[in-house]
């Protein structure tokens, strides 16, 4: 993430002791799903709610996240790509799957945000893979 997309985050989230967890935040930037029931039937669709500034923040970086670099053989984050990968092969379409991707960093920055810490790319050892 860039500065200016920091302070777009930063301007759009306000305080962040105003969630108790970040499902909240997910909630308010839109990105949580909203369930809908009615006797044995569950079904959930896609929140038009929250703040749609910040969802198209989060929807940007995820993007950002997720593609091939200027090579096009290393992925920008791998650890972003995988699950985006994971999800698809789950079933999930292009639009679900890169949403479960912005909530996932909606947790990271929201954890980076509450303990005021950097953010550390995880390493993926080859022996972990095999």
């Amino acid at each position: 993430i860039n500065t200016i997309t920091a302070a777009m985050l930063i301007s759009e989230i306000g305080d962040i002791r105003r969630f108790s967890s970040a499902d909240k935040m997910c909630r308010y930037s839109g990105i949580s799903p909203v369930a809908c029931s009615s006797g044995d039937k569950d079904k959930n669709f896609r929140n038009k709610q929250g703040n749609r500034r910040l969802y198209e923040i989060f929807r940007d970086i995820a993007s950002r996240n997720i593609c091939r670099g200027r090579d096009k053989k290393s992925p920008i984050n791998e650890t972003f790509l995988e699950y985006y990968n994971k999800k698809i092969s789950q079933g999930k379409t292009k639009r679900q799957a890169l949403i479960a991707v912005m909530r996932q960093i909606a947790k990271v920055i929201y954890s980076m945000m509450i303990h005021q810490r950097e953010y550390i790319k995880p390493t993926v050892s080859k022996t972990e893979n095999a």
